[in-house]
């Protein structure tokens, strides 16, 4: 399986977002998404795939993601008694990818296959996992991967 570098994958995102501009959303109250339900095994199994990200609240849309273009589409299947599965789906890798494993909760933090974080929010549509990491700026930043269901 291809193994991404958290650090790397977050410094690439880093970079990219200073460099980037940005802009304000308007948010409309029919357009806000519930809250979530509870972080829970049973709430988090599923099968996701990359949806996008955003670094310190700046959207980065899944293209301009640092990921090579057979690892956009891929899926990832978390099952409820916490096996894993990497699935090299659509665009496939040389060599493929795909992968069993495990992965982790514990009360809100997720180990999952290739990267860790808080899981922020978890719905019938996405989860939402963050992270915060100091940058090459010696600033605090965090960094949201949106994970969709499938």
């Amino acid at each position: 399986m291809k193994k991404m570098h958290t650090n790397y994958f977050f410094a690439g995102l880093l970079g990219l977002a200073l460099f980037s501009s940005c802009s304000k959303d308007k948010d409309k109250d029919e357009d806000k998404e519930p809250a979530g339900k509870p972080i829970t095994v049973a709430n988090i199994a599923g099968t996701y795939k990359w949806g996008g990200a955003t670094l310190d609240n700046i959207n980065i849309p899944l293209e301009d993601l640092e990921l090579e273009a057979c690892e956009k589409d891929d899926l990832y299947k978390l099952n409820a008694d916490l096996s894993a599965e990497y699935i090299d789906a659509g665009v496939q890798c040389d060599p493929p990818g795909d992968d069993e494993t495990t992965w982790e909760l514990e009360g809100k933090r997720i180990l999952m296959i290739d990267f860790e974080g808080e899981v922020e929010k978890i719905t019938d549509k996405e989860m939402v996992i963050a992270e915060t990491f100091r940058g090459e700026d010696n600033k605090q930043h965090t960094i949201r991967l949106i994970m969709k269901r499938q």
